[in-house]
């Protein structure tokens, strides 16, 4: 999707706005009534459509923006190492014949399942809202046979039956406790540990639950999906004293540091990691892709800025978007922070980690409060020694940071950080002294990040949550002096050397500012403001422009794009609406005009629709209501590059149909280019679509006709239709034959 179609993205999806570690959130509005009062349009419509009014550039902005911090840890990361994955598969018997079958209630509960031949036992203890309706449980009881003394380097030893578990589709909201009973076995060795695990069956993958507790005959976790678990005893003793993922960071982290966003104010550490994560993982070691670090640097430009994290706009969204998950939130914000850290002893964390790398060979991810849960951070886990756990911070990127390990107390050291890099140079830098395993799938899927990134290589990572942004122009003043403001789009052609660039409010109705940074540089052209004159350099002029959007009375990143403005001034005479008669037969523009098929709906209490039209931009409006009543609308908006006011047969006329859709799916839009012609009548390009599917951008070519000698008026219309549930508008540029 191209700059200019992002600039005008909708912001329709619910956002939860959780901090680095917070567990507040707050739901921005799906949509309202599009027929409001043209003095004051509903916040979520765009200002195109009401024309741009210049926001207030007072002394209130972000102020100066930091860039990386250095790294307080004496030391070197240490060189690549990869401990060797330990594999292997639980030899299974033959599953129960009869299920035990119970519930859980929505508003919390226990439920326990005992199977009498074997005498195993599991049960469940869920929070209030941990399921969204009353959760129907069945647990199926699977023997576990002597394992291969090989199999995960021979320091497994399972103490419970398999337990598969299912609650259909109605998996956990949050992390349920769960208690397996087992037998002590005899000769345990010496500094074994009880620990819970996930199974999967297909790959012999064992990864641990979250540790609570154990007392030698149960052992407690928290388990935030429900597939197959069981319970082992694990002989430390036989792992290795190292465990390494691979993983580095300054080579598979990001590059940018956390300073948070609009839709993660108070930071996007976990978005940050678990995206990082999910690239080692699934792209740098199953695809052999190149490492992260610095692979996006300026959106992937050839020309890269590695001082310079503000033009990352791509990776830095995709981390925002993660973060701002709503599954990611309500897991690791919301509920590991209390019963997640109800052990004393951080032993159990410390060789969950341990294990989880061992069985996996992968990163892993931590997170870490304040003694009184008020503030919290994540990171990524990549390797573990006796003495300590090395962790990549997001606030500290290519960074060596480690939480230190005392073997004899058991005890993980205070860790000190922040919740974004912001808050670190504040001077709220905060000492974390309490950590937790997580397992990486139970924050945010791996197939929700790998929609995530497809929207990255698409250009249009965090349209989904981020607010649009919408860019104006102006090169000429009406008669009493104002500005005559005009959409700005990437590739505008200025008539003169020097432009006004105009930010509107965002498309979700909050103020904006702007720096401007010309190509090359990391020097603003002037200070924040939402407009700003801007001198050209003949022929193309490169622009990154720094969006910033203020929310709750904060000041946060919004995005920043590049646009290309190209100066090509050309006499007053040009670009008069009135062609100048061609010196050789031409096809000369006499009138340009818009209009709608059908009058716009006035009635908004149930179905209708409206359009706004002007030269280059049409906008199409949806509104309809849910079976529950709520209101919902959608939104189409085609631009393109207006024609030339004259050319000559065999002239080309191209543009780039731009295709801006809101999701409705109610709502389908046709878009096209017609032309008509005395001696022939073709559509030059068309697309119809279904507004929630994805868009890509057309491009309409058209090739000027000979002229008719023998015709009295010769006249070519190029149409530029948008239709909405079968009503229409459009803009026809008339041509007459000027031999």
């Amino acid at each position: 999707m191209s700059t200019s179609t992002r600039l005008a993205t909708f912001l329709l999806a619910a956002i939860i706005a959780a901090g680095c570690g917070s567990s507040s959130s707050t739901d921005a509005p799906i949509g309202s009534d599009p027929d409001a009062s043209q003095t004051a349009p509903a916040a979520w419509m765009p200002s195109l459509a009401w024309g741009f009014v210049p926001q207030e550039a007072g002394l209130d902005n972000p102020g100066a923006l930091g860039g990386f911090l250095p790294d307080p840890e004496p030391g070197l990361i240490p060189g690549p190492e990869t401990t060797p994955v330990l594999t292997g598969s639980l030899p299974l018997g033959a599953p129960s014949a009869s299920p035990v079958e119970g519930s859980i209630p929505a508003a919390g509960g226990t439920f326990q399942a005992t199977f009498a031949e074997s005498q195993g036992s599991v049960s469940f203890e869920a929070p209030a809202q941990a399921f969204a309706a009353d959760a129907q449980v069945s647990v199926a009881e699977t023997p576990i046979g002597a394992l291969d003394p090989n199999a995960y380097g021979g320091i497994l030893k399972p103490v419970t039956p398999l337990y598969t578990i299912d609650v259909g589709a109605n998996e956990p909201l949050l992390p349920v406790t769960v208690t397996l009973a087992y037998a002590p076995p005899a000769n345990v060795p010496a500094g074994s540990v009880a620990m819970a695990f996930y199974y999967d069956s297909a790959t012999g993958q064992v990864t641990p639950l979250t540790p609570l507790d154990s007392d030698g005959t149960s052992v407690r976790a928290l388990a935030s999906h429900f597939s197959a678990i069981f319970g082992a005893i694990v002989d430390m003793a036989k792992l290795p004293a190292i465990v390494d993922s691979g993983f580095r960071p300054g080579v598979d982290d990001w590059q940018f540091p956390n300073y948070g966003s609009y839709v993660a104010p108070k930071g996007h550490c976990e978005g940050q990691t678990l995206s990082a994560i999910w690239y080692y993982n699934t792209q740098r070691r199953a695809a052999g892709a190149s490492p992260l670090y610095g692979l996006y640097d300026n959106n992937g430009a050839t020309e890269k800025t590695p001082a310079f994290w503000k033009d990352d706009s791509q990776g830095y969204r995709l981390a925002s978007s993660v973060q701002a998950s709503s599954k990611a939130n309500r897991f690791t914000n919301s509920f590991f922070r209390t019963l997640g850290f109800a052990a004393t002893n951080k032993r159990p964390i410390y060789d969950a980690f341990r294990l989880a790398i061992a069985f996996s060979g992968q990163p892993q991810l931590i997170d870490i409060w304040n003694a009184d849960n008020t503030a919290g951070h994540a990171m990524i886990v990549y390797r573990v020694s006796p003495q300590r756990i090395y962790v990549a911070d997001p606030n500290y990127p290519r960074a060596l940071r480690t939480i230190a390990f005392d073997a004899a107390t058991g005890e993980l050291a205070p860790y000190s950080s922040g919740d974004s890099v912001a808050s670190i140079v504040s001077g709220n830098a905060v000492s974390y002294t309490r950590f937790a395993y997580v397992p990486a799938e139970s924050s945010a899927g791996s197939a929700a990040i790998a929609s995530n990134w497809l929207d990255l290589e698409a250009n249009t990572a965090g349209d989904a949550v981020f607010p649009g942004i919408e860019l104006f122009v102006s090169t000429e003043t009406d008669a009493t002096g104002e500005k005559i403001w005009d959409p700005l789009p990437n590739g505008y052609t200025s008539p003169t050397d020097s432009i006004d660039i105009g930010l509107g409010k965002l498309t979700d109705g909050s103020v904006s500012t702007m720096w401007i940074y010309p190509v090359g540089t990391t020097t603003p052209i002037g200070d924040w403001s939402p407009t700003q004159t801007v001198k050209l350099n003949p022929g193309d002029n490169q622009l990154g422009l720094l969006v910033y959007g203020k929310k709750d009375g904060e000041w946060s990143y919004v995005d920043f794009v590049r646009i290309t403005v190209t100066s090509s001034p050309v006499p007053t005479a040009a670009t008069s609406s009135t062609a100048p008669a061609p010196a050789d037969p031409a096809w000369v523009l006499t009138s340009s005009t818009g209009f709608t098929a059908t009058p716009n709906d006035p009635d908004t209490s149930a179905v209708g629709y409206r359009f706004e039209e002007r030269s280059g931009s049409l906008s199409g409006y949806f509104w309809h209501s849910d079976e529950s009543g709520a209101r919902i609308a959608a939104t189409d908006k085609v631009t393109w590059n207006e024609p030339p006011v004259q050319a000559a047969p065999g002239d080309t006329w191209q543009t780039p149909l731009r295709l801006t859709a809101t999701c409705d799916p109610f709502a389908w839009f046709d878009v096209s280019v017609v032309t008509r012609h005395q001696r022939d009548h073709a559509t030059v390009a068309q697309r119809s679509y279904d507004a929630c599917a994805s868009l890509e951008d057309l491009t309409a070519t058209f090739t000027y006709p000979d002229g008719d000698p023998d015709a009295l008026s010769d006249t070519l219309e190029i149409e530029v239709a948008l239709g909405l549930n079968a009503n229409g508008a459009s803009w026809v540029y008339t041509y007459t034959w000027q031999p």
